[in-house]
């Protein structure tokens, strides 16, 4: 009885752990992409939204994530990428029109703006988004995970002064 009450006290630490690493390395991977990037331009090949089935049953049965495959020349070099956002980290959508809007601009045979770090021509990303956007997106995750480590060190000193008496 004891292992699965730790266990059970144990979910919300791993939980806010997650959430907020996960939250820190978004925030420092994509800051980093943006800071470092320049902009170029882009020959889009193919376009498509890729559909999964949700792990949970929050809201739609499916997440969309849109793809864009493209072409970019740095330094002479020519590189191909399909890397939407910053630092490669996907971001669906729970419709598949949210999907498309995202990447309504980018026609394939078409050029399109794009950003590319010139020190690693192969890290390159298409849609650019603000710090402030980053740090937004970021500290959703964060403050899920605090909170979540929170009731987790609350339950877990609850729990462990019990035991003491």
């Amino acid at each position: 009885m004891a292992f699965g009450r730790m266990m059970l006290l144990g979910i919300p630490l791993l939980f806010g752990f997650v959430f907020v690493a996960g939250g820190t390395h978004t925030y420092v991977a994509q800051t980093d992409a943006i800071e470092a990037a320049e902009p170029i331009e882009v020959e889009v090949l193919d376009t498509e939204i890729e559909r999964e089935r949700r792990s949970s049953d929050s809201g739609s049965r499916y997440k969309y994530t849109p793809v864009v495959e493209y072409r970019y020349m740095v330094d002479g070099e020519t590189y191909t990428d399909d890397t939407v956002y910053p630092a490669g980290i996907s971001q669906s959508q729970s419709s598949r029109s949210a999907a498309e809007r995202e990447i309504s601009e980018y026609v394939p045979g078409e050029t399109a703006a794009g950003f590319a770090d010139p020190d690693n021509p192969e890290n390159s990303y298409l849609i650019d988004m603000s710090p402030r956007e980053v740090a937004f997106r970021s500290s959703i995750f964060a403050v899920v995970g605090s909170l979540a480590l929170l009731v987790g060190l609350v339950l877990n000193f609850r729990w462990a002064a019990r035991i003491d008496r």
